[in-house]
């Protein structure tokens, strides 16, 4: 469905991926190449990657390749790619998971289009002339729209809906504002889902973010509900410790291990 989804990583802290240091949006999806391995791997908004092997290809025209290769992770993901051999220039990449998702990337590995293969619902990804989001679109036409400054870097994002011909109707807005160092510092929330001439928006709701100076994501605040996350690491920079609460009361506690490359 059509939403929008930030993700941080700690380890890419000090880049600005145009949403501030060391976030990305759910549309950012990569496929890349390795060239140490020369194979494959999904770079997933959260720094997580997937590995493809055993990759094997097979003539079509005029020079022009389909390789095929699996997920290492045992997800059994499959990934095709269409290439030049000769030049190795990729003409497009699609995943296809075992729960009838499809993902579409181009030459360049960014993600184009999300397809259910049981629905036919789908998602579509356009960039602006920047490489960042443009906007995201579903099959009704309704769509996300982004809005930058001229550092390209994320001021607003929009949920609008598809009306008639060119015409939409923004429901949704969040505005982004960032400190010094170029870390989200909070967003503002309003919608509108009134019918006909209503357009009074909602009064805005406030997530504030802190950080040390480091980059680290401390805390996350709701000061609507008072909700609070706050993020404990280790000397490697890595969340041990996430503690929840509400005014100030608790009402959850993870802890996370890390041992012989597993996370517990």
């Amino acid at each position: 469905s059509l939403g929008l989804k930030f993700y941080y990583n700690t380890h890419t802290r000090h880049i600005n991926y145009g949403y501030g240091n060391g976030w990305k949006t759910n549309y950012d999806i990569e496929m890349l190449h390795d060239s140490f391995s020369n194979s494959y791997y999904m770079l997933k908004p959260d720094g997580n990657k997937v590995h493809f092997m055993n990759e094997t290809c097979e003539h079509i025209e005029y020079g022009d390749y389909k390789c095929l290769s699996v997920a290492e992770d045992g997800s059994r993901m499959m990934l095709e790619r269409w290439t030049h051999l000769s030049t190795g220039e990729n003409l497009g990449m699609n995943l296809t998971t075992t729960t009838g998702l499809k993902y579409y990337f181009n030459g360049n590995g960014r993600l184009t289009r999300i397809q259910n293969m049981k629905t036919t619902h789908s998602l579509n990804v356009f960039y602006n002339a920047f490489d960042l989001v443009h906007y995201v679109s579903d099959e009704a036409g309704n769509r996300i729209q982004f809005f930058y400054n001229h550092m390209a870097v994320l001021t607003s994002t929009e949920l609008r809906l598809k009306q008639s011909g060119t015409v939409w109707r923004s429901v949704e807005k969040n505005l982004y504002t960032y400190d010094s160092n170029n870390n989200l510092d909070y967003v503002r929330r309003s919608s509108r889902y009134g019918n006909g001439s209503d357009n009074l928006w909602s009064s805005e709701e406030r997530l504030e973010y802190e950080f040390d100076g480091n980059n680290k994501l401390l805390n996350a605040y709701s000061l609507e509900d008072q909700v609070k996350v706050d993020y404990i690491y280790d000397h490697n920079n890595r969340v041990i410790q996430v503690l929840k609460t509400n005014n100030e009361l608790s009402i959850g506690e993870l802890n996370i291990s890390y041992t012989l490359g597993k996370t517990t």
